[in-house]
């Protein structure tokens, strides 16, 4: 069969729905291939023997009609002879009453025999029709225009045929009603049974009558139509003649409106409208007064044409509706002639006038098919189709008379409005050739009538405007009040008539001047007022057929292209809010690097990605940039560009997002598509050929849709998979093919024609014994496989959802160090190319990857690269065009912007996607943060040595964001490690310093520790904290110390002393919960002197110092908030520690909520109220009953409430003193959103006010500015919300990813012109406050800047109202010079090394303990020494002693000093012993118990434990050897063994010792005890039970041996049950 696809590829398919796919070898599938082919050739051969075979027959059918037709007119000839013949002879009286016989009879063998050669006629024509059309399917291919005037050859043929069968119809009503009046003639002469009926004939005659009238209609109507087409086609010719006519109108038009412009102008330079102020010289007079003329004059001229133009437009309109008037009974004809080929809707295709009206009143339409459940489905097609063209005919006719309306009323209004130029025109002429009258009279009267001329058009247009609205708003009022109905409508014209009436009064009073008239101007006066009543007559009938035009659009007209306003798709501010544009964008300083696929080429040198929540594109030889704001609210998703470029689709985040569609020249929105996922999308792609775009939706749903973008339909749609994907691309090799991957998976899809339609079916892939991996990168093979990257950097070849292949380097290196992010095949050249995370971009041979096979015992496969390039991060340079020349860039060589060192530059970029489109260079996208630009050579190798980055960002988040005040510079610090300073005004980075760990906190000194504003502390991750000096080339290290284990997340100095004679503090606060306090020891911030450290209750989030700068405010992330005094230089006893114990003043707080009352009435309703007064006993009582639950529930939900607030946890983001002596606070959890002023005096918040509804303010910054009435911040889904102080509005809007792009960072410029915003997605903006938000600027301070808008467009924003370019601003973008970091005088200390370094008070207590330890190694190292002296002494005397004689030697109990000191030892060991048993004899006890329970819920019951023994392969060859877990019998079963080995034992001893004669009883004994053990298991008996014969006889009697084999295995059924459950584990 021939399947035409949705992407328009036809496809054959040889087997049926229902057949199964064959499987088999190659060779197999071919020759299975082969014989279908063979078979399908026969079928086709068969349907062509067959189509000739109809052929032939049709033509002999169509010979044999030829023939009958020729016999037929031959007798046809005789007849009417004979006819001829009888009608000549006179026949009178009775006498000839046989030959009148005669005469009738020989009349209707006539009109028989041509009825007879007519429908012989008409199947000659049918069988000539079959014969052409078997011949044409046989035969005919040939090109769309001969397909064409085939088609109307047929219709033509059709035509003919549907006469001939009308021209043979009416012979046949003839000859019927010939029929009838010979057998009413017969019966008048009595030649017949007289019995007949009369009455019945005389019926059949009129219905025989009846029915040659409707066939002799038609035919008249047929050959009306005939004349019709042509009158229809000379109607047309009018028309385009006055088209043509209206076109050079209208050109000859527009030189006069270009002339009528002129003539503005000129009289809009010289003011000639003006009164004369007596101070103009004649020259100056006399040239106004021409300038008025000349208006007049080109006002009638360009009236005129434009009458003109007009009436030729409506002779048009005219000709075509007369057209569409004539073309109407030809439609109806071409109708009849259907029904009549098709046999119509009643027999003989005769319609009655009953049915017709019946049809008319009840017209059906297509949509009701069951009103016609005796039609086929192709003729309720055929029916559905001729009623959507007779609709189609009505609304066109409709609409052609409307035009015509419009038209003809518009020329109307026109040679009205010409005829009164043309005379102000002559008035205006003989005014100024007016001798009696001054030129300054003249001008003032020619003004005068312009000025009358547009109050009164002014006033013509809003009374009819008025009017309108008036009769609108009475027909709401009734058709709101009662139905239309009969007689109605004379009442509504007369109200119209009323009003009409009533206008033109009104029309005539704002005509007519006030004051009194002379009577010899009253004639002149009434003439002007009927012209006046004319044009506003004309006016009314303008709109009114212009709405009519309106409500009856041209079916023929083209679809109008919807039209989207991305301003009118966005949310509208909220009550209180300023619109989106009281904002403008001014630059943009980040790029999100770690998000895949975020780089895109647009057109030439332009790229496109996403960055916060808009889409920017860059220049990269200018630098120049563009935004599109996202629509739905929450971010962008993806950007996926079309294959040509013209479009690119971005999808968004939000509730219910959707994928909108912008044209690339014009950054227009054309197309949206709806319902793709439910909150984000997560990637897109666009097919090979463009016609299609697949969407892949991010959590919860992850649903792959496939568009029909053009027609903004989903083609097919199914889940992805169930976590996050990162990729989804169109097989570039085969139709409906595509791929996917993400985290743990890779998934391949096809568009599969099922019973039920066509499917997305997807076939997961299967690791096998391969580590499950994330896949980002991939490319399809040619043959289908595809080859994916891993995490690991190993290469996987698939085939069918299965591994084929494990691809390594030789020696089992993985083909990449870490993720292999992009994989890609060049077709052209036959390589493969890889990049990951390790920088390297690796060259594989697509023919040694395809052809690589593993072992018989593994699945890995070694296979050596081609090439390989290392791609470093390079210098920031600018990307210039060479001379002369436009289009490709290259690098420049002298201007170079990098601003880090050496080693920055070669460190190797981490390539998160690669675009190697372009024939001579690479664009990489570092996750680094940076786009690299690698040129490559003719030969296609890149030359990696000159790698340029192109623009540098932040990688990964942005954690902290400042903005000078001495400057217009802002400093930012990020997870990368990187320290960046940005001058915002000139849209530069203007240095960056790296750093180990990431850069968590930031603050700039205040004055009081730097007067330059240069100096900087930054906190690190690893708990370093740096204090960094700005130079003109580059951050100085001034100092750095390490006073946290953990990540710093505070740091701030306190803006003033806080205590006299102190030096300046600086506080800083981590998450291992310390807090410490620093004295700046010498200028510009250097010289951090520990003062000490406490402890705080949990990690700490937030710290603020008092103005006074003597105390600081601590809030945690477990919710505490308490205020500690700084301590003193000195006050801290740092011997053996910095910590010290403070004095905490503690706030807690309470979270304003409404009572359970409040939330249960706005839940489920507030109860009735009780009055007493006029309510009923019943009611009071149901009333009170009603408040009684009420409060019962409210009372149980207060007590819920109020245990989730005990509970509830608050952590602290914002912690702010204010003017009033109280403090900001902002927290997360359920009350987030709102800012709290809170007071230590109470419990409760003072005031509060939300801020950014239910999302968390990450962070706040109250008077900014000089003006100190901004306020500003940003929360966690990526809002920012700006206010002034003494303006009602404020402005709120999404500037970054809600997902992912919390707020880090947002500040006012100290101009207060500026707004400076970062986040954790790596965007940071610098955008412009509009008059709204504006502070008073700072004096000397003078900015020019450049915005590009949503739409593109340039605006150019002068920032303090002066017009000067940015050019003329000073060179430093400090107030004062900022030397370099040679010149400086600080000096630079070396950095540490955060992993091998203690931290201070670590290093303090490490000290400490080295201290003691040496201590204690002296002391011991003295007893020691005293001991070994001792020892010594001792074994000195031993040896004197045993030198001397016998009797003069001491025994050796004479050397024991106390001879008790050894028992007195030993009795205070076993004591200590004891004691310590004892002391530990509870937890040995529970430990024993524990061990105990722990033994015989899982060990004691098991016989033997399950052992699995491995070998020592790995792979395919690994394998293992498994025993089973096997649980002890039970007792009575092991009592039941025992008693069956001790009875078989005394049987053995009882064989042994017994003859031969005695073995068959003893065979006996021991069957029946193993009878009694087995029923002993379930009844409990005793062994050497009997059963009786008669229980032997049953075979379910309770101990028989088939019964308890039975219970035996059910039993055992049951332990098996048991031991392969699981058991529970013990607590």
């Amino acid at each position: 069969r021939a399947r035409v696809w949705s992407d328009g590829a036809v496809r054959r398919d040889a087997m049926g729905d229902d057949e199964a796919l064959f499987e088999g070898t190659e060779s197999e599938i071919a020759a299975a291939t082969k014989l279908q082919a063979i078979q399908r050739g026969r079928a086709a051969r068969a349907d062509v023997r067959k189509l000739r075979d109809d052929r032939d027959a049709a033509s002999r059918v169509a010979i044999g009609t030829a023939s009958a037709v020729a016999e037929a007119k031959t007798e046809a000839e005789a007849a009417s002879q004979a006819e001829r013949a009888a009608l000549e002879d006179n026949f009178v009286g009775t006498d000839d009453e046989q030959a009148a016989a005669t005469k009738l009879q020989a009349i209707t063998r006539g009109r028989l025999a041509r009825a007879k050669v007519a429908q012989l006629k008409a199947e000659h024509l049918n069988a000539a029709a079959t014969m052409a059309s078997a011949e044409a399917a046989i035969a005919f291919a040939g090109t769309s225009d001969e397909h064409v005037v085939a088609t109307r050859v047929d219709a033509i043929q059709r035509g003919r045929v549907a006469r001939v069968q009308l021209v043979a119809e009416k012979a046949h009503a003839a000859a019927k009603l010939a029929d009838v009046d010979a057998q009413i003639a017969r019966v008048a002469e009595g030649e017949t049974d007289n019995s007949k009926d009369v009455d019945a004939l005389e019926s059949k005659r009129f219905d025989a009558a009846e029915a040659l009238d409707a066939v002799a209609t038609k035919l008249q109507a047929m050959r009306r139509a005939t004349s019709a087409k042509e009158y229809v086609e000379k109607l047309r010719e009018t028309k385009l003649a006055n088209e043509v006519r209206a076109l050079e109108i209208a050109t000859t038009k527009e030189d006069a409106d270009h002339e009528t412009r002129v003539a503005l102008e000129a009289e809009s330079e010289l003011h000639a409208r003006l009164p004369p102020t007596g101070d103009e010289t004649q020259q100056t007079l006399v040239t106004k007064l021409t300038a008025l003329r000349r208006v007049f004059a080109a006002q009638a001229r360009s009236a005129s044409l434009w009458a003109e133009q007009l009436a030729a437009e409506a002779r048009a309109a005219d000709a075509e509706a007369d057209a569409m008037d004539a073309k109407s009974p030809e439609e109806d004809v071409s109708d009849d002639e259907e029904n009549q080929q098709t046999g119509g809707d009643t027999p003989g295709g005769v319609e009655t006038e009953a049915e017709a009206e019946n049809e008319n009143e009840n017209e059906h339409t297509p949509d009701e098919p069951d009103e016609t459940p005796w039609m086929s489905e192709e003729e309720k097609a055929a029916f559905a189709e001729r009623a959507s063209a007779t609709a189609r005919v009505r609304a066109k006719t409709a609409h052609v008379k409307c035009a015509f309306e419009f038209a003809e009323a518009t020329a109307t209004l026109a040679r009205i409005d010409a005829s009164y130029f043309v005379e102000a025109a002559a008035a205006a002429e003989r005014t100024s050739n007016e001798s009696s009258m001054s030129v300054v009279e003249k001008i003032t009267a020619l003004s005068a009538a312009r000025d009358a001329r547009e109050a009164l058009e002014t006033s013509q247009t809003a009374a009819l405007e008025a009017s309108i609205g008036e009769s609108v708003a009475r027909e709401v009022d009734a058709q709101g009040d009662t139905e239309i109905g009969d007689g109605t409508e004379s009442d509504e014209n007369a109200k119209r008539e009323v009003d009409v009436e009533t206008e033109k009064g009104d029309a005539a009073a704002t005509t007519t001047p006030s004051g009194d008239v002379d009577e010899g101007d009253d004639k002149e006066d009434d003439k002007e007022d009927d012209v006046m009543l004319d044009r506003f007559e004309a006016l009314r009938a303008v709109c009114l057929a212009q709405h009519a035009l309106h409500l009856a659009p041209d079916p023929d007209a083209p679809t109008p292209k919807k039209e989207y306003k991305p301003t009118e798709m966005r949310r509208a501010p909220a009550a209180g809010e300023l619109p989106r544009d009281a904002v403008a964008m001014h630059h943009s300083f980040g790029f999100e690097s770690v998000k895949r696929n975020n780089l895109h080429y647009l057109s030439t040198n332009v790229v496109v990605f996403t960055v916060g929540a808009i889409v920017q594109t860059l220049n990269l030889l200018t630098l120049e940039q563009t935004y599109i704001h996202g629509i739905d609210g929450e971010g962008i998703g993806f950007v996926a560009v079309h294959p040509d470029k013209t479009h690119f689709a971005l999808g968004e985040k939000g509730v219910n997002p959707n994928v909108f569609v912008y044209e690339t020249n014009t950054l227009t929105l054309v197309k949206v598509l709806v319902g793709g996922t439910e909150r984000a999308y997560s990637c897109g792609r666009f097919s090979r050929d463009g016609t299609k775009l697949a969407t892949v939706g991010a959590w919860p749903d992850f649903w792959l849709t496939v568009w029909d973008w053009r027609t903004e339909a989903i083609v097919l749609r199914s889940k992805a998979f169930s976590q996050e994907v990162f990729d989804v691309t169109f097989s570039p090799f085969f139709d409906g093919q595509l791929t996917t991957s993400g985290t743990g998976h890779v998934r391949f899809w096809k568009m599969a024609e099922t019973f039920t339609g066509l499917k997305l079916m997807g076939d997961i892939g299967r690791f096998g014994t391969e580590n499950l991996s994330d896949i980002a990168g991939y490319a399809e093979m040619p043959d289908g496989k595809v080859l994916t990257g891993t995490e690991s950097g190993r290469l996987l070849m698939w085939d069918g959802g299965l591994i084929r292949a494990v691809l390594l380097r030789p020696g089992g290196a993985p083909c990449h160090l870490g993720q292999i992010e992009f994989i890609t095949l060049v077709a052209e050249t036959g390589k493969v190319y890889t990049a990951g995370a390790d920088g390297y971009v690796r060259v594989w041979s697509y023919q040694q990857l395809n052809d690589a096979e593993p072992g018989e015992d593994s699945v890995e496969a070694f296979v050596e690269p081609v090439r390989e390039f290392l791609l470093t991060r390079g210098e920031t340079r600018k990307l210039t065009t060479p001379s002369g020349r436009t289009g490709t860039p290259k690098v420049s060589e002298t201007e170079t912007t990098s601003t880090y060192d050496s080693a920055s530059s070669a460190r190797a970029a981490s390539i998160k996607s690669l675009i190697m489109s372009e024939p001579d260079h690479w664009l990489v996208q570092d996750e680094f943060g940076g786009i690299i630009y690698v040129p490559v050579s003719d030969a296609g190798v890149p030359d990696v040595q000159a790698s340029t980055r192109v623009v540098d960002f932040h990688a990964g988040a942005i954690n902290a964001l400042e903005a000078s005040q001495q400057s217009d510079v802002c400093i930012t610090a990020g997870d990368d490690g990187t320290v960046r300073v940005f001058d915002y005004v000139h849209k530069t980075e203007t240095c960056a310093r790296r750093f180990a760990g990431s850069a968590t906190a930031l603050q700039l000194a205040p004055t009081n520790v730097d007067e330059s504003g240069r100096a900087a502390v930054v906190g690190f991750g690893d708990g370093v904290v740096r204090v960094l000096l700005l130079c003109r080339d580059g951050w100085k290290l001034t100092c750095v110390v390490k006073p946290h284990n953990g990540t710093v997340t505070c740091v701030q100095y306190a803006p003033k002393a806080p205590h006299p004679g102190n030096p300046p503090y600086l506080a800083t606060a981590g998450q291992d919960g310390k807090v410490w306090f620093f004295a700046v020891a010498r200028e510009k911030g250097a010289g951090l002197a520990p003062v000490g450290f406490f402890a705080a209750p949990g990690p700490v989030s937030a710290v603020c110092w008092n103005d006074t700068g003597d105390s600081v405010l601590v809030g945690c992330e477990t919710g505490q908030v308490f205020q500690c005094d700084a301590p003193k230089v000195g006050s801290v006893d740092c011997t053996r520690s910095y910590a010290f114990q403070p004095t905490l003043t503690h706030y807690v707080f309470k979270r304003p909520r409404a009572s359970a009352a409040v939330v249960l009435a706005e839940r489920e309703g507030a109860p009735p109220e009780i009055s007493g007064v006029d309510m009923d006993p019943a009611d009071v009582i149901e009333a009170k009953a009603l408040r009684k639950r009420f409060d019962d529930r409210a009372l149980e939900l207060q007590v819920e409430m109020d245990e989730r607030e005990r509970v509830a946890v608050y952590p602290v983001r914002h912690l702010g003193y204010d003017t009033s002596g109280s403090f900001e606070l902002t927290v997360g959890g359920d009350a987030a959103g709102i800012i709290f002023h809170c007071s230590f005096a109470q419990q409760t918040p003072v005031s509060w006010s939300e801020c950014h509804p239910k999302a968390v303010v990450t962070t706040f910054k109250s008077q900014c500015g000089v003006s100190k009435r901004l306020n500003v911040s940003g929360a966690a889904n990526g809002t920012v919300r700006v206010s002034r102080a003494g303006v009602e509005k404020h402005w709120l809007w999404e500037v970054h990813d809600a997902h992912r792009g919390a707020v880090t960072g947002a500040c006012i410029s100290r101009c207060e012109k500026f707004l400076l915003t970062a986040a954790k997605d790596g965007s940071f903006f610098a955008q412009i406050l509009g008059d709204e938000l504006r502070g008073v600027c700072q004096p000397g301070v003078q900015t020019t800047v450049e915005s590009l808008t949503v739409d593109g467009a340039v605006d150019s924003v002068n920032v303090d109202g002066a017009v000067e370019s940015a050019s003329k601003l000073t060179e430093d973008v400090f107030d004062d010079p900022v030397p370099l970091t040679a010149d400086d005088a600080t000096n630079e200390v070396e950095d540490l090394v955060s992993s091998t370094t203690f931290s201070i008070e670590d290093a303090k207590i490490k000290v400490e303990e080295d201290a003691k330890r040496s201590a204690s190694e002296e002391e011991k190292m003295g007893v020691r020494e005293f001991l070994e002296k001792l020892k010594a002494e001792y074994k000195a005397l031993r040896v004197e002693n045993e030198l001397k004689p016998e009797n003069e030697r001491l025994p050796n109990s004479a050397f024991e000093v106390d001879p008790g000191l050894r028992d007195v030892v030993e009795l205070e060991t076993l004591a200590e012993l004891r004691k310590t048993k004892d002391s530990m004899a509870w937890h040995c006890e529970k430990s024993a118990l524990g061990l105990a329970k722990l033994n015989r819920w899982f060990l004691d019951d098991v016989e033997q434990e399950r052992v699995v023994l491995r070998s020592f392969h790995a792979g395919r060859q690994a394998f293992a050897v498994t025993s089973f877990r096997v649980l002890k019998p039970a007792p009575e079963l092991a009592g039941d063994l025992a008693a069956s080995r001790s009875a078989r034992a005394r049987d053995t001893q009882t064989q042994r010792g017994a003859g031969s004669g005695h073995r068959e009883r003893t065979s006996g004994s021991g069957g029946s005890v193993r009878l009694s053990r087995s029923a002993n298991l379930k009844s409990g008996g005793s062994l050497g039970g009997h059963v009786s014969a008669t229980e032997q006889d049953n075979p379910f009697a309770a101990g028989h041996k088939q019964e308890e084999r039975r219970k035996k295995r059910l039993r055992r059924e049951a332990e098996w049950r048991g031991v392969n459950t699981p058991k529970p584990h013990a607590l």
